[in-house]
């Protein structure tokens, strides 16, 4: 990614999609990628779900339309909308789900299964941390400084905002 010539690259989880795809959007792209993280080798399904929430948002803002959109977008897509209820995630459902793939009976495993329900819905967080994650745009430094920095720094040096 970081020698393919792009504006911009972003990090993005179920907290914050909306503040993600504005951040986006504020470079004016012709084109947007999404690229999912993985478990031995298979795309996860709670990072499929959340791209496709960005998807069928930046289908909302106009971006895109259903059919420009690529066989993979479609996929993501589908999958966010079957926990989609009339704009809002349906978490219960997709913790439920969540638990019962491998990654949640994993993380159950060795003790960490409220992560899921942490990951999806901020459920056992502290304080304003999930409020605080749905604020957060996290971007690709620069070329020469691979790291991540909130969106609105353009060194990569510690923002005091």
């Amino acid at each position: 990614m970081m020698h393919a010539g792009l504006k911009s690259a972003h990090v993005m989880c179920l907290a914050n999609i909306e503040s993600t795809v504005e951040a986006v959007l504020s470079y004016h792209p012709d084109r947007i990628w999404l690229s999912c993280g993985g478990f031995y080798g298979s795309g996860s399904m709670e990072d499929s779900i959340a791209c496709g929430i960005a998807i069928s948002d930046l289908i909302k803002r106009g971006f895109a339309t259903e059919h420009e959109i690529d066989d993979d977008a479609q996929h993501m897509l589908m999958a966010a909308r079957w926990y989609l209820r009339e704009g809002c995630l349906a978490t219960e459902e997709l913790i439920a789900k969540l638990r019962n793939q491998q990654v949640g009976r994993l993380l159950t495993d060795i003790g960490h299964g409220g992560d899921i329900e942490a990951a999806v819905a901020g459920i056992g967080m502290q304080g304003r941390l999930w409020d605080d994650m749905a604020a957060v745009k996290l971007k690709l430094a620069t070329n020469d400084h691979p790291f991540l920095v909130p969106d609105n720094s353009r060194t990569g040096a510690k923002n005091n905002d």
